[in-house]
């Protein structure tokens, strides 16, 4: 899998070079130079993912965030690049064609890593499910899904993260996935804070596909050592005094891939259909599994929201 990704990546550099710096025949010594600049940023994906695994401290976190910073915007290139090709049957100016991808592409990037400095916004919906108990009514649910804490996301962020979460006095919290984006060992500060998260009926979670990439079991443990309750397949009740509505939960579907099991129905079975049904899936593909179980609402991450354009779309259709 990584020689293709890193293929990949290989042709993504080619193709910006080559629309960016040949086509448009820059005088030196800037061609030279944009040249060197593309292959040393090139060169720097596999080595964050070899310092990624092998190596700590600030040398090796200035690369890690100077390599995962140059991978999303390498990705707002290549669709500036796409978006423009259509132009170039008509217009035949290349300098001057690569001069606008450049400054949209860095403009969007700057826009990105501020959004990305400022953290998360708090986006209010408000859901009407029918068979929620009267109750209950203006019960306050937070989610937060795909936070992948690791070399760019670190305990002082994680605490703003909590505190800012707090700050909303939910009722319940439900993490939906991809928390992590390295082992336990690694990331056991990072992540400390969320045992500080406070709400009425406490903190529930599910596997994302990342967690399986660096432990799932082993997070499982850890999640469950703070106080967060991880539900695999499972249901549990939300609730007091005896007023309460049904959350389930289920692993990733890449557990399917790695000795474990994503199974809907599992965390279903049982149920009683006049009580409400949440269900967290870090996926949003088992939407039809869900519909045909009666799910009132289903919660998931994965497609990061569109957080770069038009991934987040094609992920959506993809789901």
């Amino acid at each position: 899998m990584l020689p293709i990704t890193l293929a990949v990546f290989g042709c993504l550099h080619a193709y910006l070079w080559f629309r960016l710096v040949h086509e448009p025949a820059w005088p030196q010594p800037w061609s030279l130079l944009a040249t060197v600049a593309l292959a040393l940023l090139c060169m720097l994906i596999p080595v964050s993912v070899l310092v990624r695994l092998s190596t700590r401290g600030p040398v090796a976190r200035a690369l890690l965030v100077i390599g995962y910073g140059w991978m999303g915007t390498l990705l707002l290139f290549f669709v500036a690049l796409v978006i423009a090709e259509p132009f170039r049957l008509f217009y035949d100016r290349p300098r001057t064609l690569a001069v606008i991808i450049i400054a949209a592409a860095g403009a969007t990037s700057a826009w990105a890593l501020l959004n990305s400095y400022i953290g998360p916004r708090v986006k209010r919906v408000h859901v009407h499910l029918d068979r929620l108990p009267a109750e209950m009514s203006g019960t306050r649910l937070v989610q937060i899904s795909d936070v992948h804490i690791g070399p760019t996301v670190k305990r002082r962020r994680m605490q703003t993260l909590v505190d800012k979460i707090n700050a909303l006095e939910p009722d319940l919290v439900v993490l939906t996935g991809d928390l992590v984006d390295g082992t336990v060992r690694q990331l056991r500060d990072a992540a400390a804070p969320l045992a500080d998260l406070r709400s009425r009926y406490g903190t529930f979670a599910v596997t994302g596909n990342h967690e399986y990439y660096w432990g799932a079991d082993a997070w499982v443990a850890e999640l469950r050592r703070m106080g967060v309750t991880v539900l695999r397949n499972q249901r549990a009740p939300v609730g007091a005094n005896g007023v309460s509505f049904d959350l389930a939960g289920v692993d990733d579907p890449t557990a399917n891939h790695r000795g474990g099991i994503s199974d809907v129905g599992a965390a279903c079975t049982g149920r009683e259909h006049e009580r409400e049904l949440i269900l967290l899936s870090h996926q949003p593909k088992t939407i039809d599994e869900a519909a045909d179980h009666d799910v009132g609402l289903q919660l998931s991450g994965h497609t990061h929201g569109g957080q770069i354009w038009p991934w987040g779309w094609l992920g959506a259709c993809r789901a």
